[in-house]
């Protein structure tokens, strides 16, 4: 009996040692993802290319201007990204996002069905995080989302949306500040 209590509580010890060293973790990610966000801060103006399926099976390219603003909501831990794709074939897509970012992870309060599925990388230089999003047929989409800065300080992104693991979409931009 003394041997399963003093058991369990080595168990309980190692188990509180590894929950602050995730915490901590988590507070060094977050730290990372605050300071990258506070580098991202400012109108960018940049060009890309969406590669998407058709409703052949068939992947079509199209290039697009693009257009971020990234501001500083109203505290130090909430980002607004406002962006603006405009399409060579004239559509364009307008839209902005809130992201929070909260003990290690980000998330977005203004979409009730976005589900955050990590981060997998958060520097002062980069950020790599993923999120699901359900339609309304029950359909899952998964999507990954990456900013990186280049040498120059200029932006290299992607949004990679999955389904199924198929890609159906994918955009590649670079954008400066302006």
């Amino acid at each position: 009996m003394r041997f399963l209590y003093s058991g369990a509580v080595l168990l309980a010890v190692m188990a509180s040692g590894l929950g602050a060293s995730a915490r901590a973790e988590d507070e060094d990610r977050g730290a990372a993802m605050v300071a990258f966000f506070g580098g991202l801060e400012a109108d960018w103006d940049g060009r890309g290319v969406q590669r998407s399926l058709d409703g052949n099976g068939r992947y079509v390219e199209e290039r697009f201007d693009i257009e971020l603003d990234v501001d500083r909501d109203w505290n130090n831990n909430t980002w607004r990204i406002d962006h603006e794709f405009d399409f060579e074939r004239g559509s364009n897509e307008n839209g902005s996002t809130k992201l929070h970012v909260i003990g290690g992870q980000l998330f977005s309060g203004e979409e009730p069905n976005l589900y955050p599925l990590g981060v997998s990388e958060a520097t002062p230089g980069s950020l790599v995080y993923g999120f699901q999003r359900a339609d309304v047929y029950g359909r899952v989409f998964h999507f990954a989302v990456s900013f990186i800065f280049d040498e120059r300080g200029d932006l290299d992104g992607s949004i990679t949306v999955k389904l199924n693991d198929v890609v159906v979409e994918e955009r590649l931009y670079r954008a400066r500040r302006w």
